[in-house]
């Protein structure tokens, strides 16, 4: 098909985080244009039924400014790993906060473990349940370390939580499952 416009961002940013978790759109730090300014900035809208954009609505900014960070979004929580802070800094630190499934606002952003080593300037991935941030820049140069991880949201499959430990047995039977479904 033909390309269309929607709801325009809240401001010209670039070398911003964008990710899409169910049916929201995230757009994590970045630099505005207009001032030139590296922003902490979070903001979303929803995706409607036909594809088109809700008018772009601020949520709970990052606790600082930020940019060529890799973001993901897994199990109702919003990732943001590494990037560029202020002074042109290369960081190794990994946020994450809980998202809202009916509002899409974000909560409070808490600290993880780090990556390995500073990284800005590369794509971060997920796939079945694991976190992967192959290549970027380390603060010196270009690399081609890629590191993984796995998330800890993938304990809870259709409302059943994988109990912690190792399994010491088998299980033959059936499992119903009530879908449930709210917009």
């Amino acid at each position: 098909g033909s390309w269309e416009t929607t709801s325009p961002l809240l401001a010209v940013i670039e070398d911003h985080g964008t990710v899409i978790d169910r049916d929201f759109m995230y757009t994590i730090g970045g630099i505005d244009r207009a001032t030139g300014v590296r922003t902490s900035t979070v903001q979303y809208a929803r995706i409607n039924s036909n594809g088109t954009l809700s008018s772009w609505t601020q949520t709970a900014s990052l606790p600082y400014a930020l940019e060529l960070s890799g973001v993901i979004a897994d199990g109702g929580l919003l990732y943001v790993l590494g990037g560029q802070t202020t002074g042109a800094l290369t960081t190794s630190t990994v946020l994450f906060a809980p998202i809202s499934n009916t509002t899409g606002t974000i909560g409070s952003w808490t600290q993880l473990s780090a990556l390995p080593g500073a990284r800005e300037d590369f794509p971060a991935l997920l796939n079945n349940g694991y976190a992967y941030v192959p290549g970027g820049w380390d603060g010196g140069s270009f690399t081609d370390t890629v590191y993984y991880t796995p998330l800890a949201t993938r304990d809870t499959y259709w409302g059943l939580t994988v109990p912690n430990g190792t399994a010491s047995g088998t299980y033959t039977g059936a499992n119903t499952f009530t879908a449930v479904f709210s917009p």
